[in-house]
């Protein structure tokens, strides 16, 4: 039973308001009832006594004070760091609960720094869905539906029990028109417990007991232990849908209410499984669409619209997976959910985002990859860092580590609350940079990733904040960049390109000028990772980009300079008198 450590919200009689709620009429067709999708307005009361919280939809017909409606206990408790939702039970007329549970339209939004200051939490005044609560009544306000007068959209057991419990089974409607009542059955287990990432741990068990009845115990090395490693015993695709298959927008297939995967001939999806993708449909940005009772689905823009940004990117929470396997990191490296977390979430206890279970912390574990010695091969971090006697990023400068940019907050868990606007606080999972103005992200007022820090004005680890720049000025500052780098880099080559010499010190020359500009193309930033932008507009190239610059160019010229060469074209930084080789040929190779 919930307990006062347990229930975060605030139900000492609070009053929760909501506006402008899209509610249908009583009694009518469904195609009329979506005609008369009005606004209306109407209040959530909260209250505790014997230690039981309840709340009510409160009936505006009703003149006592304070006023009363339709009761709901809660029963069960979901969540506590971000947001805290309620699974409730109708109160009848005997002060008796209801045997089905539904969750709430109330949810909880806690404040994630509870040393801030400020106020532990607030209640969100958006969602859930609170249009299915109740009935338009001709006026603006509206009047409580009675529980089984309630949507099959707002059984627990079809919409969050799925995914919230461990071994979860359920008795669905059937057939689903004859009645709208789900009841969780079996020995399903709350929260998210071993046997959910491990698979099923009886046969584990009765080999231990069959080692114990011989005299020994399981060994590791030898033994069978019938428990799944994700790393060990996976693929990156069965890793990916282990997570997926929660961490997602989705709607099952046979029964697209549930917002988990459908069980197949009776069975659960179980790790190691790799139909995740028969089993649910994923959402994205035109999926699913806007439906009319009778007809097929059509194109029209319907809840993916509310989730998704146009140009894929999720703009609420429980989008992991469309980021991902939407991304580079899923599509090109053929890393997985698991390549960065861990299942227990103690691999680094050291830092604050050991919270978001990562098996490093996040500088360390992007490095690890993206450097010249990583996987990638890519010299990311050594552009970014510069290094000795080579200028820093002015990013790098602040503190902003690559996630700040790469995964910035372009989502929102919730909606606006009673404390004022919902804060973005949901990383993007996909990695990839995107820029307010961008197509397609002109079909919408899209979220740009530079926008977490300068648009928001958040405070950088140094305590500086970044300058105030709108979407449109940052991404023509990213614009002048990447196109100034590249105009140098094609002045470079073209020039290159004119020489006449085909000796084996000219080609030599040349290919190590090639060498110190594929070094700035493979970085793939094309100059963002470490440039700024003058008050003329053009590049000021910093560390590694002007290194790579400036190496490339001597050695062009010193092909230049090499008999029969005859070069034209223009050059990028003229060098007069005697030049040396360089040592090393190569900008921000090891040796630097």
């Amino acid at each position: 039973m919930p307990s006062a450590e347990t229930v975060k919200g605030d139900f000492d009689n609070a009053v929760i308001p909501f506006q402008n709620i899209r509610a249908v009429a009583k009694g009518h067709d469904a195609d009329l009832a979506k005609l008369q999708n009005v606004p209306v307005k109407f209040d959530v009361r909260t209250e505790s006594s014997n230690g039981k919280f309840f709340f009510i939809i409160v009936d505006p017909r009703d003149t006592g004070s304070p006023k009363n409606g339709q009761k709901y206990e809660v029963a069960l408790v979901v969540g506590g760091k971000w947001q805290q939702t309620y699974h409730v039970r109708s109160v009848g007329s005997d002060g008796k609960p209801g045997d089905f549970y539904f969750s709430a339209p109330i949810r909880w939004s806690l404040n994630p720094n509870p040393t801030s200051g400020q106020p532990t939490g607030a209640w969100e005044i958006g969602n859930f869905q609170p249009e299915n609560w109740v009935w338009f009544d001709n006026s603006e306000l509206a009047i409580p539906r009675n529980p089984d007068e309630l949507p099959v959209a707002r059984f627990a057991e079809a919409k969050c029990m799925g995914c919230h419990t461990t071994g979860f089974d359920f008795v669905p409607p059937d057939p689903p028109p004859a009645s709208q009542h789900w009841k969780m059955q079996g020995a399903g287990e709350m929260a998210i417990g071993c046997e959910r990432c491990h698979g099923p741990g009886s046969k584990h068990v009765e080999a231990a007991k069959q080692k114990e009845a011989e005299g020994s115990k399981l060994n590791p090395d030898r033994d069978q232990l019938f428990i799944i490693h994700g790393l060990r015993d996976l693929s990156l695709d069965q890793q990916n849908q282990v997570c997926g298959q929660c961490h997602a927008r989705l709607g099952g297939k046979a029964l697209p209410v549930l917002a988990f995967p459908d069980p197949l001939d009776h069975k659960l999806f179980l790790p190691g499984d790799t139909n995740v993708t028969e089993r649910a449909r994923f959402w994205s940005y035109i999926f699913p669409p806007t439906t009319t009772p009778g007809n097929p689905p059509s194109t029209t823009i319907g809840q993916g619209f509310d989730n998704f940004w146009p140009d894929g990117r999720g703009k609420k929470s429980r989008t992991q997976w469309q980021d991902h396997v939407g991304g580079p990191h899923a599509a090109k490296a053929g890393a997985s959910c698991m390549t960065c977390h861990a299942f227990h979430g103690d691999a680094v206890l050291k830092e604050p985002q050991q919270q978001s279970k990562l098996r490093q912390p996040p500088k360390e574990l992007c490095e690890s990859c993206h450097s010249q010695s990583g996987t990638t091969k890519q010299p990311n971090r050594e552009m970014y860092a510069g290094g000795p006697g080579l200028a820093s990023s002015q990013h790098a400068d602040q503190g902003v580590e690559c996630v700040d940019c790469h995964m910035g907050a372009v989502g929102q868990r919730m909606t606006a609350t009673t404390a004022g606007k919902a804060a973005f606080d949901v990383s993007f999972h996909g990695m990839w940079i995107a820029y307010s103005g961008n197509p397609p992200a002109t079909l919408s007022d899209a979220r740009g990733n530079c926008e977490v820090c300068h648009t928001d004005q958040r405070t950088m680890t140094n305590g500086t904040k970044p300058p105030p720049k709108t979407a449109m000025e940052l991404l023509d500052y990213v614009r002048k960049i990447q196109e100034s780098t590249k105009a140098a880099v094609t002045e470079i080559q073209n020039r290159a390109g004119t020489n006449k010499s085909k000796d084996s010190k000219t080609i030599l020359q040349l290919n190590n000028a090639q060498a110190n500009l594929n070094t700035i193309l493979m970085d793939g930033s094309m100059g963002v990772h470490n440039s700024r932008v003058t008050p003329n507009g053009n590049v000021s190239p910093q560390g590694g980009i002007a290194e790579c610059l400036r190496l490339a160019n001597i050695w062009v010229e010193l092909a230049c300079r090499q008999p029969a060469a005859n070069c034209t074209g223009v050059i990028f930084n003229p060098i007069t008198g005697q030049v040396a080789e360089p040592n090393p040929p190569v900008c921000l190779t090891p040796t630097n």
